[in-house]
């Protein structure tokens, strides 16, 4: 029976328990607040640090694990297993993939690494490297492990509304000045984080509320293994959304989920975001 360990990083905003109970690898970004270095974790996925960085107007900067970091971590692994899958966020969106890829050199011809960019950031990722951990306790071998969860990749989904591009625009996620991601000063798309890149969902929708169009987003899929909203504790919109939910007659079980400042980085503080993964 293989025994594949299961490394990523704390962008993928894992539950401790869960990353725990699933014998997961997470090393954690460092977080620029400020003055201040942070480690990323759990105490900055609260809404009490979302209201201080609202109130001070602090935009946090992330800084992944380096190669480094994985190295040790990748040796550390290698004393148990002689086989490792590294799952990164989306290499075009973070800084993780090239870092496991020169780490993983280290260890050419000791202990067999497979790198998965999920092509995703923030909880989606969290879906995908759930679902390997699950494999590996279940004593799948590595390369099919990789198999599995890249065919994952086309039924998980994370859509992003915000009513300000200025931080993804910073960030080199969108150009603003495409009139798809841009919208209207009274309509702002959903935009679809896919295939590593960040594009407006293209298909007609209600040109409503935003919480109108992420039910509709979310109602064209008929079976969610899971389903998160992503927002910052603060956020009026799922407030609307929790009170449309109640009233719909299509009970689709859901989880409310603080994003950290390493996706609010990229994203912006005031961002709301659906992550699922169909069944």
């Amino acid at each position: 029976m293989a025994n594949v360990r299961i490394i990523t990083d704390s962008s993928c905003e894992l539950p401790v328990d869960l990353a725990q109970s699933l014998n997961i690898t997470v090393l954690p970004w460092r977080v620029r607040v400020g003055p201040e270095m942070l480690v990323d974790g759990p105490t900055l996925r609260t809404a009490e640090f979302h209201r201080e960085l609202l109130d001070k107007k602090l935009m946090p900067s992330a800084i992944p694990p380096d190669t480094r970091q994985y190295g040790e971590a990748f040796e550390r692994l290698a004393a148990t297993t002689d086989q490792i899958i590294a799952i990164t966020p989306a290499s075009k969106l973070a800084r993780c993939y090239d870092s496991v890829q020169q780490a993983r050199r280290g260890l050419l011809g000791r202990c067999e690494v497979h790198v998965l960019d999920a092509t995703f950031i923030g909880r989606t990722v969290g879906i995908l490297v759930q679902q390997a951990a699950l494999l590996a306790l279940q004593g799948v071998a590595g390369t099919d492990i990789v198999r599995q969860v890249s065919g994952l990749i086309p039924h998980a989904y994370l859509a992003i509304y915000t009513d300000s591009l200025a931080t993804m625009t910073q960030r080199g996620l969108v150009d603003d000045r495409n009139d798809e991601i841009r919208g209207t000063a009274s309509y702002r798309p959903l935009l679809l984080v896919e295939g590593g890149q960040v594009i407006p969902l293209q298909r007609s929708r209600k040109r409503g509320a935003p919480s109108e169009r992420i039910i509709e987003f979310v109602g064209e899929f008929r079976d969610l293994s899971q389903l998160y909203y992503l927002h910052n504790g603060h956020s009026a919109l799922m407030a609307e959304l929790r009170a449309a939910l109640a009233e719909s007659p299509t009970k689709q079980a859901y989880e409310e989920h603080l994003f950290g400042p390493v996706f609010a980085s990229l994203v912006g503080l005031r961002a709301f975001g659906v992550a699922a993964l169909e069944s």
